[in-house]
């Protein structure tokens, strides 16, 4: 079985045609809007914030230099500084359109900014992006001219206040006042010549010669590779909750099945329908004759002998899981075998939910839960005539209906009795076609299909999921069953015709003779 990358390859693979028109609608539309985008011009300036412990020649700390990044960060970004830059282009601008035209972003393990200037044109990008540097600058000198200021204006009145004091003390008192008035002097001196924190220009805006916005090429380029990627994501997305078949290729390359046939979503009598059940009677024929080593089982379980089956072909008809088509298959496929002349006999051996009776339009009671019980003398009274119309001449369909419903059914199927019924229609009938539960929910088409030659698996497109189907396949496969392919139910490709109708020929039929004597 397939790996599930190997699967998902897969997936991708059956729905590389709305892949591929998905990724280039949307390359060529990002191309085509990209291409009607107005040019933008893109330069850059370059501003450095130099603390005053660094121009006092100090080393500031890493965790205090992220800080101080941070809070003129925050400074930079202001209306003040916005309305200070619009002032110095020509013409002037608002504070909310300069924002709009300009980006700050600090460089990593650096005091240094990177102003960026966006504009229609190269060099209006340049004078953004300059007046920002050059405003956010002059600000931030403005800002420590006003904090020195502040702080100047504070000693100063300490000063005042203190040396108003002396003439109202004694003379030791007023030397210590003349020592705080010196200390608070000296203070006021280092003050005014402490160095500031300061912004300052390292790098100007130059016009730039192309536009850094729209790329065509890029954008459509990008636009490709994250249209691939979402549409990649999507179309596993889909197939995880949805986990059906797309088409009959998918499933064939999923379970490693040969594909029988393809019916549509049809009634049996309706020409389409009829064609399809043609051509899946030749494939089940050519696959049973290339399957002559098919193992079958004695009438008490044993498994017989290697080589050819001895009287007619036995096969199952199953699916993984309810409403898949089996039943609907069974019918059209045991017409289709009888109309080519054979003698055919079709069991239900659904014993649980039989429906192969609603098909035929038969009884469903007695049928061949009764025989289990009652014995093979009671099978000779089951077989129900099916007419089959048209068709070679010779050719007789016999329905057995399932009978009573049966609480034990897997062990009466694997009795002796059952296998000597099986033996029994094989030596009379050409083909014997068993139609079962479902492979998942019960054991029963597992014991079936030890008195047949073959089994012929439905995949229903609209029911069938991905996980189940697999898991019947290889429930089948550790039995050692002869799997003969599968049928891909209500398929939506259409099917092949070559325009002849049936050709009405007359034809006296022989009396069918009953398949059990």
């Amino acid at each position: 079985m397939p790996t599930d990358s190997h699967q998902q390859l897969q997936t991708i693979w059956t729905h590389r045609k709305w892949l591929v028109i998905f990724v280039l609608a949307v390359t060529a539309l990002s191309y085509l809007l990209a291409k009607r985008q107005p040019p933008t011009y893109k330069a850059d300036a370059l501003v450095q914030i130099v603390s005053a412990t660094a121009a006092s020649g100090q080393v500031l700390p890493s965790d205090a230099q992220q800080s101080l990044v941070n809070t003129y960060l925050r400074i930079a970004q202001t209306t003040p500084v916005y309305q200070l830059a619009g002032a110095k282009m020509v013409p002037k601008v608002g504070s909310r359109t300069f924002s709009e035209h300009v980006t700050l972003n600090p460089e990593s393990g650096s005091a240094v900014f990177d102003v960026t200037g966006l504009a229609d044109s190269g060099g209006e990008a340049a004078d953004y992006a300059n007046a920002y540097a050059n405003a956010f600058s002059q600000y931030v000198e403005q800002l420590q001219n006003r904090q020195r200021q502040s702080t100047v204006a504070r000693i100063q009145q300490q000063i005042d206040s203190t040396a108003a004091q002396t003439n109202q003390t004694s003379s030791l008192a007023a030397a210590q006042i003349g020592d705080q008035v010196k200390a608070l002097e000296a203070k006021l001196s280092d003050t005014v010549a402490a160095p500031a924190d300061s912004a300052q220009v390292i790098g100007t805006a130059s016009p730039p010669d192309n536009p850094s916005s729209p790329r065509p090429k890029l954008d459509a380029v990008l636009a490709l590779i994250g249209s691939l990627v979402l549409a990649i994501a999507a179309i596993l997305l889909y197939a995880a909750l949805a986990d059906r078949y797309r088409d009959a290729d998918e499933a064939a390359s999923d379970l490693g099945l040969s594909l029988l046939g393809e019916l549509p979503k049809a009634p049996q009598q309706e020409q389409a329908a009829i064609e399809s059940f043609r051509r899946l009677r030749a494939a089940i024929e050519f696959e049973l004759a290339n399957a002559g080593g098919a193992r079958l089982t004695e009438g008490n379980g044993s498994t017989a002998g290697v080589g050819p089956p001895a009287g007619g072909q036995a096969m199952l008809v199953t699916a993984a899981e309810r409403g898949a088509g089996k039943s609907y298959t069974t019918a059209g496929l045991s017409r289709t075998l009888a109309s080519a002349g054979s003698h055919v006999v079709a069991i239900d051996g659904d014993l649980r939910r039989p429906t192969l009776h609603e098909q035929f339009g038969v009884r469903q009671v007695p049928g061949i839960s009764d025989a289990l019980e009652q014995g093979i003398e009671y099978f000779d009274r089951l077989a129900q005539l099916v007419p089959v119309q048209g068709g070679r001449q010779g050719g007789t369909l016999n329905a057995i209906a399932a009978g009573t419903p049966m609480s034990d059914a897997s062990e009466q199927l694997s009795s002796s009795t059952m296998g000597s019924l099986m033996e029994h229609l094989r030596a009379d009938c050409d083909y014997v076609v068993l139609d079962s539960s479902p492979i998942l929910p019960v054991v029963d088409a597992v014991v079936l299909a030890r008195y047949c030659n073959g089994v012929v698996f439905v995949v229903d497109a609209r029911r069938t999921r991905r996980r189940d189907a697999r898991r019947a396949v290889q429930t089948l496969r550790a039995t050692g069953a002869q799997i003969l392919g599968f049928v891909y139910n209500r398929t939506s490709a259409p099917i092949a015709s070559y325009g002849y109708g049936d050709i009405p020929v007359a034809s006296s039929r022989r009396g069918v003779r009953e398949v059990l004597r």
